[in-house]
């Protein structure tokens, strides 16, 4: 059994390096960026520790049944030695429980009756085993991402063409002449204000009316006006004595 506690042992811990040197290898893969790295290491470290728990868990059951079977074995070894010599428990009492007086009693010794059965016993209990398949590498064609996408501004020179607009050169207005004739001299405002106040409605004159202007001659006359021609004042006679 000792033997192969330490066959299990040293298996076991082939096993973990094997896992620990295949977990290297993996990790150390060309082309593999550094989280995908870290990535595979915790997943390989997440895996060993679950495999360590589960030898941890067969190392618990084994240790167990081999104790159960060391108890069996002590207890197989004690019952033939008591058939082989024949001894019997001396703490029985003499006389059996139900005794009645007058009766005699013999003590005999009966020997146990052995007989040859058939049984179908646990010959090796279950178990598991932990088979490491090596790395298998190929080689493959991967669309990796060279550059990030992004936005240029790209010049897209400006088109020109002709086309006809009717634009405002100058504005309509209402101009006074001083003739009928359109290349006449413009009216004056001092003559458009004298006509104003005669009385001419100008706001109300439509194009083409034409206003005269005659001159009249100024008209006197005579007439008689006392004006004072010396202020009145004072002077001093003389009276003779």
């Amino acid at each position: 059994m000792k033997i192969f506690l330490r066959r299990f042992y040293l298996l076991l811990g082939i096993l973990m390096l094997l896992l620990m040197l295949n977990a290297c290898t993996t990790s150390t893969q060309q082309g593999a960026t550094v989280d995908q790295k870290m990535m595979e290491l915790q997943q390989q470290q997440a895996a060993l520790d679950k495999q360590q728990k589960e030898v941890g868990i067969l190392k618990n059951a084994l240790k167990k049944k081999e104790q159960d079977l060391s108890e069996k074995i002590l207890a197989v070894e004690k019952a033939a030695d008591s058939s082989a010599t024949g001894t019997t428990d001396i703490d029985a009492p003499l006389l059996p429980p139900d005794a009645k007086a007058g009766e005699c009693y013999a003590r005999v010794f009966v020997p146990p009756v052995y007989k040859t059965i058939t049984k179908k016993v646990l010959k090796k209990a279950e178990s598991q085993r932990i088979e490491v398949i090596p790395a298998t590498y190929k080689m493959v064609e991967k669309r990796v991402l060279v550059s990030e996408a992004s936005q240029k501004k790209v010049t897209i020179p400006a088109k020109y063409g002709t086309r006809t607009e009717k634009v405002l050169v100058q504005k309509s207005e209402s101009i006074w002449r001083t003739s009928l004739k359109r290349d006449s001299a413009k009216a004056s405002n001092v003559l458009l204000a004298a006509a104003k106040d005669h009385g001419i409605n100008l706001e109300a004159a439509r194009p083409g009316d034409c206003f005269h202007e005659h001159y009249l001659p100024p008209v006197f006359e005579t007439e008689a006006k006392d004006e004072l021609s010396a202020e009145e004042s004072y002077r001093i006679e003389v009276v003779p004595a």
